[in-house]
């Protein structure tokens, strides 16, 4: 027998994860929640900025019956932050991400198409603001050294170049 899907979303309601959620009234709740977990979590060593990462992120991506503050949780602990950058820049991968997918689903419910096409716009600006987070992401984690290929170099008479590193030692 298959499940309704309103009583399948109450089932999903009733599972919480740790961390903040917003409320219906549209306050945020901490809901059991260890600093050491929030911690864990952002990748930070300090609990104030682990509670305004998390807090901020889960703001931003709640909904009335809290689901998205759940699937904030996990996009979290699977982007594995570092640190309070790399936390503050999953974060907004994170919203970026829900905003553009309320975005699509308000665009393919529009009750116009002037509506649909307006929703689609702004779905297109959070799909590029969505892809710059994660290049922003993937750049802090790489971290190397940025390689600078010469292949041509013409010198005119009396010119000097140098290419690469200079070492003097002198005698």
């Amino acid at each position: 027998m298959e499940q309704s899907k309103s009583s399948h979303r109450d089932e999903v309601c009733h599972v919480r994860l740790p961390g903040y959620y917003q409320t219906a009234d549209g306050t945020s709740q901490l809901v059991e929640t260890s600093p050491e977990h929030l911690r864990a979590l952002t990748g930070t060593s300090n609990d104030a900025a682990a509670n305004a990462i998390f807090k901020s992120l889960v703001t931003a991506c709640s909904d009335p019956m809290n689901l998205h503050g759940e699937a904030a949780m996990a996009f979290m602990q699977e982007l594995e932050p570092q640190n309070a950058l790399e936390a503050i820049v999953v974060s907004h991968i994170t919203a970026s991400h829900f905003a553009f997918s309320m975005a699509m689903a308000k665009a393919s419910h529009a009750k116009g198409p002037e509506d649909a096409e307006g929703y689609s716009r702004i779905a297109a600006r959070l799909s590029r603001a969505l892809q710059q987070h994660i290049d922003t992401l993937l750049r802090m984690r790489q971290r190397r050294p940025t390689k600078t290929t010469i292949e041509n170099v013409n010198v005119g008479q009396g010119g000097q170049a140098i290419v690469g590193e200079v070492n003097i030692h002198e005698k």
